[in-house]
């Protein structure tokens, strides 16, 4: 970091951790949601911000002129910042660019129904500074934005939390400072969510698989953890996708008895019996379908009449 920057940011009350080229800055809450961490990566030619988060406000008279944008997925808590830089180019996956163009397109990636558009909308103006940028440019997997001085950003497409979803694999000159910023592979206690209407079980199980095989020394999440070194990510990471596998056992188990995944749905295999609302009911129901999907074709349910499955 230039001493400059760092004089400037001494004095934050939220944690700020250097490596090489990249800056974190390590969200209000320790970075739960609605907070999370953002990252700053500072080449010879270009400064970039990837996910400038809600809590991003209280830097940006700290911060150098930024050049860019860069957008994990276009989730509302990973857009409130990008009202801040309206002179800076935007960039999402091109899966995604509809959503930060404009409102529509926000609703539509959250899966927003029409008794719910005006309760959204205002909570994403008000709570998240939501900011539409139809200028927005995609990029693809293996892109790479060249900030200048051996300083750049690869696009890794990690899709399954949405269709668009990718970490940023930041490299600098040394090898011991090159950082993947994981977006919302969270590593939380809670495991993968795959619950939108753009979400995938099996492209999030293959994500896991592609991040774990690489060999990275740091690793940053949007939130809670923050950043991990490749020890700790390896053995949080198992954790995390060891949870798809916790859910089905406890699904199989559930229809050791004929059920429909609505009753599965009322009896909360995923989500805790006290998470209530229409809103999670649709996200355990997408996340159990694609669970019973993948166990019938493992043999592990069958089903034995229309919509009723049972354990085999």
């Amino acid at each position: 970091m230039p001493s400059a920057l760092k004089q400037k940011l001494q004095h934050s009350q939220d944690p700020i951790l250097e490596f090489g080229a990249s800056t974190v800055f390590i969200g209000r809450n320790g970075g739960k949601f609605p907070y999370g961490n953002s990252v700053l990566v500072q080449g010879s030619e270009e400064s970039i911000v990837i996910d400038p988060s809600k809590s991003f406000k209280s830097h940006i008279g700290e911060l150098p002129e930024i050049d860019r944008i860069i957008l994990s997925h276009c989730h509302q808590d990973h857009v409130a910042g990008v009202h801040l830089f309206p002179d800076a180019t935007c960039h999402a996956h091109e899966n995604e660019v509809y959503a930060i163009q404009s409102m529509d397109g926000i609703c539509e990636l959250h899966g927003v129904v029409a008794d719910e558009r005006t309760e959204f909308e205002s909570n994403v103006l008000e709570h998240f500074s939501f900011s539409p940028r139809p200028d927005t440019i995609g990029y693809k997997d293996g892109d790479i934005f060249d900030l200048g001085g051996g300083v750049t950003i690869e696009v890794v497409f990690t899709p399954g939390h949405t269709h668009g979803h990718s970490c940023l694999l930041v490299r600098g000159e040394h090898r011991k400072d090159d950082l993947l910023f994981l977006a919302d592979i969270e590593l939380s206690g809670f495991g993968p969510y795959y619950g939108g209407v753009n979400s995938s079980l099996e492209q999030f199980d293959q994500s896991l698989d592609l991040v774990r095989s690489m060999d990275i020394p740091w690793f940053c999440t949007f939130h809670h953890l923050g950043v991990l070194d490749k020890e700790a990510f390896l053995k949080r990471s198992a954790q995390y996708q060891g949870m798809i596998g916790y859910r089905e056992n406890k699904l199989r188990d559930y229809m050791s008895t004929p059920r429909t995944i609505d009753q599965a749905v009322e009896h909360r295999i995923i989500y805790r019996k006290t998470d209530v609302g229409p809103s999670n009911d649709r996200s355990e129901h997408w996340m159990l379908t694609q669970h019973v999907d993948r166990m019938l074709k493992a043999e592990q349910l069958k089903e034995v009449e229309p919509g009723l499955y049972q354990a085999c």
